[in-house]
Formats: structure tokens, C-alpha cells, sequence
């Protein structure tokens, strides 16, 4: 992360804003467009992005999580109608998603603000899809196709780039 750079996610842009301060305490808002970090001097340049891309996680899924679950309910009613009880945000490094079928809860890696909103979109459908069915027969590969019949070009679009998506 670097001062006035770019962050997008699929739907805004953001500008990156650091300022270094002679305090102990570190701040991170929201502000606009801006990710505005105020960051005490007496930090090096590893804690620095270490804070800068924790706290970055933390706005952007607080930010952005009512766009998620729009996402989620247009896609559910439109496709599935099944009940959920939560949606949630959550830093993954090895998943993309995580449907808990029992607790009906569906949470999206952070990642995923970082990539295209089809690719967004095809995640939510395969965690919807194991509200159906929890596993990865071909019954829920059947569901999975039936709302989306690009699936696996966005399944090799985050194996080719999902590298890439990091916050």
C-alpha cells in the first residue's frame, strides 16, 4: 500500500490516503472514496502494511457488506428462495467461501471484493447451492450449472488470478 494509490473493488475505487503522525495510536477510517490511515512514526515499514492491510480487510467488509447481501438475497430469490440467517465477510486466505448449511450462515472471503462482480456472483451461487446440496456431487455441480452455465470459466478465472486478490 502506498500513499495515493488505487484500491478497486467491483463496484468503487478507492484512493489510498497515509499520513504519518507523532502519536502512539494508529487510525483508520472510511472517508468518501479515500481509505485514510493515520499511523504513529514509531512504526517500521512492515508493520506498517501489516496494519494498513489488516485494517483495509476490516473497512471494506463493514463497507461493503450490504451490497453483499443484496447480492445474496437477489441471487437466492431469484434462483434458490432458501432461507439464510446471516451473510458475512470474513479474511480467508485458502477458501472463497464457506457455507455453513446447518447454521444456514454464508460467509465470502474479503478477497473476493477485488474481483469482477460475475466472479463474486458465481461464489455466491455455489454457497447457496450447498444450502441444497453440502457437498460437491454431481447433483450440486447440476444446481450450480442451472443458475450459472459459465461456472467453470469463473472457476478457472480464480485459479488463473485469484493470486492476485489480495488485501
Amino acid at each position: 500500500y502506498r500513499h495515493e494509490g488505487l484500491l478497486r473493488t467491483h463496484s468503487k475505487v478507492y484512493q489510498i490516503d497515509i499520513q504519518m503522525r507523532d502519536s502512539m495510536k494508529n487510525f483508520s477510517k472510511i472517508d468518501g472514496n479515500y481509505l485514510k490511515f493515520m499511523i504513529s512514526n514509531k512504526h517500521n515499514d512492515v508493520s506498517i502494511q501489516e496494519y494498513i492491510s489488516k485494517k483495509t480487510r476490516k473497512l471494506l467488509a463493514m463497507a461493503h457488506l450490504s451490497e453483499l447481501k443484496a447480492h445474496v438475497n437477489r441471487l437466492n430469490e431469484k434462483h434458490f428462495n432458501q432461507k439464510i440467517n446471516k451473510i458475512s465477510y470474513a479474511y480467508t486466505k485458502s477458501r472463497w467461501g464457506v457455507c455453513k448449511s446447518k447454521l444456514l450462515e454464508i460467509e465470502l472471503s474479503t478477497r473476493l471484493l477485488l474481483a469482477p462482480l460475475p466472479i463474486l456472483e458465481y461464489v455466491i451461487v455455489h454457497e447457496i447451492a450447498h444450502l441444497i446440496e453440502p457437498n460437491h456431487s454431481s447433483r450440486f455441480w447440476n444446481i450450480v450449472r442451472s443458475v450459472d452455465s459459465e461456472y467453470k470459466d469463473k472457476i478457472n478465472w480464480l485459479k488463473k488470478n485469484g493470486h492476485e486478490l489480495i488485501l
